[in-house]
Formats: structure tokens, sequence, C-alpha cells
């Protein structure tokens, strides 16, 4: 994705250096927030929309946040949607943030990732992690005896 954006921008003259980060320096470079672009697959370990938007959006600036927004507005919708139990009243303040972010723009969604496994017959082990990445370390292979 990285050398796509690259080779497209670099079509209007814009030039782009592309650098990959270790793994053990991601993020630390990201709570430096000085990179001008950052490719990143954020999946929260909740799937609830005011926990994605208070680490990816909200103004406490988590690692997440890596473009340092800020927007009390927006705020103020994710900090009264994380403690509301009526789901209309939930949906409302959802409704809003969403609404903010997309006329905003800090962040450009490309795609939701999507994890889809399927294991030989004799492949155990599986384990659903709610982070949507598979966890190779409980897979093992039955042994399979002639009958």
């Amino acid at each position: 994705m990285a050398l796509l954006i690259q080779e497209a921008l670099g079509r209007i003259g814009i030039r782009v250096t592309v650098n990959k980060i270790p793994g053990a320096n991601w993020r630390g470079a990201l709570l430096r927030k000085d990179l001008p672009l950052v490719l990143n697959t954020f999946s929260g370990w909740l799937n609830y929309p005011d926990y994605f938007f208070f680490w990816a959006y909200h103004g406490q600036n988590a690692v997440f946040n890596t473009m340092s927004y800020q927007n009390p507005e927006l705020d103020q919708a994710v900090d009264a949607a994380r403690f509301e139990s009526d789901q209309a009243r939930y949906a409302e303040h959802v409704a809003r943030f969403v609404e903010i972010a997309w006329s905003d723009v800090p962040r450009v969604p490309l795609f939701q990732p999507l994890q889809d496994v399927a294991l030989r017959s004799e492949v155990r082990g599986y384990t659903y992690w709610f982070h949507r990445q598979l966890d190779f370390r409980s897979l093992y292979k039955e042994a399979v005896h002639a009958g």
C-alpha cells in the first residue's frame, strides 16, 4: 500500500520517502507523533465504535491517535457514548462522532481487515482472538491413525 501511495503521489509531483519502522520500535515511533503519513491497521480489541474512537481520535491523545487529532465536540460525544446504557442515545452519540470524523478527515480509512480461517480436518487448537489476528501458538496437528 505504501508503494502504491508513493507511486500515485509521484505522478502528481509529490516526492515521498517510505520508511519501514521495525515492529519493536513501532509504538515509540507513533508516540513521537512526528510522522507525516502513517499506514496502520488498527483494530480495537472490543468491537464498539466508542472504544475505537476513544483510542484513535480522542483528545486524550493515546498512542493510536497518530495524528494528535483534537476536537472537544468529538471528545464529548465519545465520552458520553462510553457510559451510555440507552441504545438509542448511544446510537446518536456514535452517529455524531462518526459525522465529525468524516467531516474533519484526520485519517483516511482504506479498508477493514477481515480474517477468514480454514483449517484441515486434522488441525486442532484454533482459538478465536478478538483483535482479528491468528495466533499460531495453539495450533497442532492431530495424529492420524491408519484404521
